[in-house]
């Protein structure tokens, strides 16, 4: 019989509760026992699970990337409906999905998360960069317990791993789904569908692919809104019993049609025996139309659900480029720079309806402009393998984060206006830097003993930061407050007790410095903007975590 493997947490400082399985449980797509995403990236020190490209063709419907990851234990991606593009956070088993920035994900080496938010619904990594059928495998780090990652790894660190085509490759497929919703006042159908193509090649020294992937998606409402109006839907608690200001559900909202095409392209050549340039750019344009639904027979704009009625255009890129030397050396490094920028995003709501409740395209509202928006990292990478039981890691890391936010006013035609058009309602504008050192020490003392030390060292850095709000003064300067450095040390034991235990005691201290929306943008009218700019600065979180875990395999 096949070799079973689950982890139990058994001391956990975060209070986690113990586990246990039955032994007719069968979890053969997911394995603890670590594998590696990439050679050049560091040893994980602690407990991991995976999935390989094999398992994901044969046992998970994985529809888009998110859903590559929704058997491993301890981790979740929030998935609203098939138009949530912009709304798939994370969760691990420490941090809920409304924290993005306690955890990375990274795709061959690149950060995919979204560095500037800390949130459920901005903050969320950026899936469409790769496709289920260009993964070779997905792994799961659960803790900051590498000095490879920064503090955002307290949550979880996700590697996935993709595949170059050995041979001329060529996949087309097509899903579809039908929807049937009734709830309320509102019963429809829903329908959406998919459709993927990915061509590949490889020559003798050249590889490449492109992926390309369309989706329309029609959801069913997001929520519904309640009022005293006595033309709604009756509301009655389950007790039988109401409340005045909520008899009744006024309508539906965010009813929501998207749209999603994303173009993703990878070269790989290999400029000499033991030197590789990998080059990957992307790009992806999403719309979302959302409608209300009005159960009052009126669309105006003190209706209840008309905040939930709105437009969004994106227009994003990505790109990166990698040097990697030869994995058959004792001494492998890669250097990896990557950009992503917000070429176009504009959302747009309106105080007048059509008789659909969707939208009109003229006439007054407000508009939020993310345009320029954009992060940067740098990162090297390198190993040192002294023999198969002893490696040295180390590497040095640079990020650069930009947020510039701007909610306008507006009284015209929504999709002919620009940066400067309309009235300033909000502007939230600043950088962030960061500059890290780090280094491991994987050491497998014997055959049951392993021993991994590691320590990071980070100076970050906040300038350029601008707010605005509802006519109250701006700030332009930064405060003194906005340099940072910090140093985490690492620790992971781990005790092979030959065949049926393994148990990996493991420390991390993790520094997470504020994300750029956390330092700008503007959360509340009534407060002094230079008092709120100055206290966030002051808010360099951190977070030290005590784990024991036991790994138990049987056969």
């Amino acid at each position: 019989m096949k070799s079973k493997l689950f982890a139990i947490p058994i001391i956990s400082m975060m209070g986690l509760p113990m586990a246990f399985a039955d032994h007719d449980m069968l979890l053969d797509q997911v394995s603890v026992r670590g594998t590696k995403t990439n050679e050049i990236l560091p040893t994980y020190p602690s407990v991991t699970s995976y999935v390989e490209a094999k398992e994901i063709a044969e046992t998970i419907n994985a529809v888009d990337t998110p859903d590559v990851l929704k058997y491993l234990p301890n981790i979740f991606v929030r998935k609203r409906d098939s138009a949530d593009y912009t709304g798939a956070p994370i969760a691990s088993r420490i941090w809920g999905a409304s924290y993005s920035a306690k955890s990375i994900v990274n795709v061959d080496g690149v950060p995919i998360s979204n560095q500037l938010f800390n949130d459920n619904t901005y903050g969320t990594p950026k899936w469409y960069v790769t496709s289920p059928e260009e993964i070779r495998i997905a792994e799961v780090m659960y803790g900051p317990y590498s000095a490879a990652y920064s503090g955002n790894s307290m949550g979880a660190v996700v590697n996935i791993a993709t595949k170059m085509p050995t041979e001329f490759t060529a996949v087309a497929s097509m899903t579809g789904a039908l929807q049937t919703y009734s709830k309320f006042g509102t019963n429809d159908n829903y329908l959406t569908g998919i459709a993927h193509v990915y061509l590949g090649d490889h020559t003798d020294r050249l590889s490449w692919r492109v992926s390309v992937t369309h989706d329309d998606a029609n959801t069913q409402p997001r929520l519904f809104a309640t009022g005293a109006t006595s033309s709604g839907y009756p509301w009655v608690k389950k007790d039988g019993t109401t409340t005045a200001a909520n008899k009744y559900y006024d309508g539906a909202g965010s009813l929501i049609h998207g749209v999603s095409d994303s173009v993703n392209f990878k070269l790989a050549y290999d400029l000499t025996s033991e030197l590789k340039l990998i080059i990957s750019p992307g790009v992806w344009f999403g719309t979302q139309d959302a409608r209300q639904q009005t159960y009052i027979n009126t669309y105006t704009s003190s209706t209840a659900t008309s905040a939930y009625a709105f437009g969004l255009n994106q227009e994003h890129y990505v790109n990166s480029i990698a040097l990697q030397s030869s994995k058959n050396k004792d001494f492998t490094w890669e250097l990896v720079g990557s950009n992503y920028y917000y070429g176009n995003n504009l959302q747009r709501w309106s105080k007048d309806f059509n008789s659909d409740g969707s939208m009109k395209t003229s006439g007054a509202g407000y508009i939020a402009d993310y345009h320029g928006t954009q992060w940067t990292n740098v990162d090297w990478r390198s190993n040192y393998r002294y023999s198969d039981s002893h490696i040295l890691s180390f590497g040095a890391h640079y990020d650069y984060n930009k947020l510039n936010s701007r909610v306008a006013d507006v009284a015209s035609e929504w999709s002919t206006i620009g940066t400067n058009g309309g009235t300033d309602n909000s502007v939230s504008r600043g950088v962030t830097e960061t500059r890290a050192l780090w280094i491991q020490d994987a050491w497998k003392l014997n055959d049951v003993f392993k021993l991994t030390t590691g320590l990071r060292a980070e100076s970050w850095h906040a300038t350029d930061g601008y707010l605005f709000a509802n006519g109250a003064n701006g700030v332009s300067a930064v405060t003194p407050h906005s340099n940072y450095k910090a140093v985490s040390p690492k620790l992971s034991f781990s005790w092979d007790m030959q065949n049926y235990w393994i148990t990996t005691m493991s420390y991390g201290h993790a520094a997470r410095f504020p994300t750029t929306s956390e330092l700008y943008s503007v959360s509340s009218a009534s407060t002094s903007v230079g008092t709120a700019l100055n206290r966030r600065l002051k808010s360099c979180h951190r977070r030290a975590v005590l784990n024991l875990k036991v790994l138990i395999h049987w056969s």
